[in-house]
């Protein structure tokens, strides 16, 4: 977890930052960075499987930067199984692409999604893994039928791209 919020804080803020990289190469133009923090759990975690940072207004994203990582480093300090070691990565995208409907929601024209996780999503396990017990619960099917091709499909849609990292 310490990795996850140290990861967030050198991508959002600081020297290295995407938006301090692009001012020094963009100098003209005036980036303003809106971050929004989901926090998930894996699917049989519910009904806390998700924890996203929602402002007064309904909305998903902050100009706060630094209210978006103190919500990061509570999500991380608290972390949880799920009984398996596959994760609901197709449920995370899905729930940010169609639940995130506030009208400030997904509204820039640069759009992104950052998400990190310590293990591959249902269904996708490598076969190296078929021999631990527990492994994927959900192997051949997520059990609300989300696909790879559907949560591509969503972010499509919104025209989101995705950053995917793997702590393994």
């Amino acid at each position: 977890s310490k990795n996850v919020v140290a990861t967030v804080k050198s991508l959002i803020s600081g020297e290295n930052a995407l938006t301090s990289k692009l001012a020094r190469n963009f100098p003209e133009i005036e980036f303003h960075l809106r971050v929004g923090s989901l926090g998930f759990r894996d699917i049989d975690d519910s009904p806390n499987q998700f924890t996203e940072l929602r402002l007064n207004d309904g909305s998903h994203f902050t100009n706060n930067v630094s209210a978006a990582l103190g919500f990061v480093e509570i999500i991380c300090a608290a972390t949880s199984g799920g009984f398996d070691l596959a994760e609901d990565i197709f449920g995370a995208i899905d729930h940010c692409c169609v639940n995130w409907q506030h009208e400030s929601d997904w509204t820039s024209d640069i759009k992104f999604m950052m998400l990190l996780s310590d293990a591959p999503a249902h269904g996708l396990l490598p076969e190296l893994f078929g021999s631990i017990n527990n492994a994927d619960r959900y192997a051949c099917r997520h059990p609300e039928g989300l696909t790879i091709d559907q949560a591509a499909t969503s972010l499509l849609s919104k025209d989101i791209d995705l950053f995917f990292c793997s702590f393994n």
